[in-house]
């Protein structure tokens, strides 16, 4: 039995309600029921997030509804190479028109973090991670500096942030920027260099060294 119409070249679940079609290089959006929401116009679209779904018209990036009506239109840029856009926390990563660095807008489309940023990351509900000149610096929630960008790593772990300064330095904190960790040690290492120096010393049966004694003049 054919269920989805043979006219289209893609047919993919964009939430639990649509699906993405397209024909030739367009998409569109079908209901579960197989009736076309939305006709196949957009060049890309993403999964749906806190109601919404980014699509991309002509280099444009739009966020429609769960009805296929265009809810933001700010004439955002959807760049090429970017895997996708989506809404988390209230908010959705978006670049600028004018030098490529990345923002973030809210619900309506407006800029609520302006785009100067290299990178922003998202790696849990309560933080985010950004990338200004080279430096990292870290979020709140609600968009409050926890740490200004001048480290030069950030790592976000399960219970800790790991912080990286310039004098190569790492140290532990908690989500709300007190310090657990003064200093932080990854490895350890045995440092080998060439020496003029003799010393005696006895190889055990298994390999191992004893006796080791001062240097031989």
């Amino acid at each position: 039995k054919l269920v989805v119409p043979c006219q289209y070249d893609v047919f993919y679940p964009l939430s639990d309600e649509l699906y993405v079609i397209g024909q030739g290089d367009k998409k569109g959006l079908m209901n579960t029921k197989l009736q076309t929401v939305v006709p196949c116009i957009y060049d890309r679209a993403w999964v749906f997030a806190e109601g919404m779904a980014a699509v991309e018209k002509n280099g444009k990036l739009l966020f429609i509804d769960q009805s296929g009506n265009v809810v933001i239109d700010k004439g955002h840029i959807a760049p090429f190479e970017t895997n996708g856009f989506f809404f988390r926390s209230g908010y959705c990563v978006v670049s600028n028109a004018a030098d490529d660095n990345w923002g973030l807008i809210d619900k309506t489309g407006n800029w609520v973090l302006a785009p100067e940023y290299e990178h922003i990351g998202h790696p849990n509900d309560s933080l985010w991670v950004v990338k200004k000149n080279g430096y990292y610096g870290v979020l709140t929630e609600t968009l409050d500096t926890l740490f200004a960008p001048e480290l030069c790593s950030v790592a976000v772990h399960d219970n800790f942030i790991e912080a990286r300064f310039d004098d190569h330095t790492a140290k532990l904190f908690d989500f709300k920027g007190k310090l657990v960790e003064d200093f932080v040690i990854d490895e350890v290492e045995n440092m080998t260099y060439e020496t003029t120096e003799l010393r005696q010393m006895a190889i055990e049966d298994e390999g191992t060294v004893s006796g080791l004694e001062e240097p031989v003049n």
